[in-house]
């Protein structure tokens, strides 16, 4: 299903036999007690299979845990219908949650191989929800096929390592989300490179409770070998909000009196006051009124419905 986006907090996997030792069950231990939603992990470097040894073991893991497993390649655009064609069947047997690919230097000033490579892709995994990550900062890579690629994307998902751009995290993350919110799509930013860690917990901390606050609904970081004890323990503690069903059965204080009148009056019949209405629903409630209005009078005085 296209519509759909990575799950809350995630991480991204470039070898598995560098993470816990290799050790696949580890992995999805340490990412069940984390609370990880997601995990990302590499399977092709452009037309070339990567661990699919380990890949083909990891993804049934990490799914019976809960965790959905997306997949990702680096892409060289050598032969950009090809690495697509290829990645694509890939993807199908692996049985992925998600496709996200990671476009960088190899495609700027390149948007015949991106078209190529995006168009290729997505007529082979139609359904499929795929993302697109690179740099963070679009209009200082204006060299890269941003609309080219962003086409056949659902989401995009920006590299915002502010440690080797030595910036401050909120303040990287608000420039990204201002400036691809040009392509109205969503945005699931990876954060850290840890593998820089010019930075600390708090630093993540601060990167996560914005996020939040500009209602962003899942996140990633770069990348789970180079993670540090403190940066695990943090990311335990980020929390995303659930989205809380909507209570269809309370009358708003405001309405009160007016939803007590329409039910006496039998316009309504009394439930769900906060329900959506539809025209119809509207044309019957409208003819109730008519006939309440220009009900012949009893001898009794009281009038009757006609």
């Amino acid at each position: 299903m296209r519509s759909k986006l990575p799950k809350g907090n995630g991480m991204y996997i470039w070898q598995l036999k560098s993470c816990e030792g290799g050790n696949l069950t580890k992995i999805v231990e340490r990412a069940k007690n984390i609370g990880l939603g997601h995990v990302l992990v590499k399977f092709a470097d452009g037309r070339e299979a990567f661990q699919h040894d380990l890949v083909k073991k990891f993804v049934p893991l990490a799914q019976a845990a809960g965790i959905e497993a997306w997949g990702w390649p680096y892409i060289y655009g050598h032969s950009p219908s090809g690495e697509a064609e290829i990645e694509a069947q890939w993807y199908k047997d692996f049985k992925f949650d998600g496709f996200v690919i990671d476009a960088e230097q190899e495609y700027k000033n390149n948007k015949s191989s991106a078209i190529q490579y995006a168009t290729t892709l997505r007529s082979k995994l139609p359904d499929a929800p795929i993302g697109l990550s690179s740099y963070w900062w679009p209009s200082m890579h204006s060299e890269f096929p941003w609309d080219e690629f962003m086409a056949q994307c659902d989401f995009v998902m920006p590299q915002v390592y502010w440690s080797s751009s030595k910036r401050d995290p909120v303040d990287c993350l608000n420039k990204s989300v201002t400036e691809f919110n040009h392509w109205n799509k969503p945005i699931i930013p990876t954060g850290g490179d840890f593998s820089d860690a010019n930075f600390t917990a708090d630093d993540m901390l601060k990167f996560f409770n914005r996020a939040i606050e500009l209602d962003i609904k899942g996140m990633n970081w770069w990348s789970w070998q180079a993670t540090k004890p403190e940066f695990w323990d943090a990311i335990k503690t980020m929390k995303y909000k659930e989205d809380k069903p909507v209570d269809n059965t309370n009358v708003s204080d405001w309405a009160y009196e007016a939803w007590a009148w329409a039910k006496d009056k039998k316009l309504m019949d009394g439930t769900d006051p906060q329900k959506p209405m539809t025209r119809e629903m509207l044309a019957v409630i409208l003819k109730r009124f008519d006939n309440m209005i220009y009900a012949k009078p009893t001898t009794s005085g009281t009038p009757t419905p006609q």
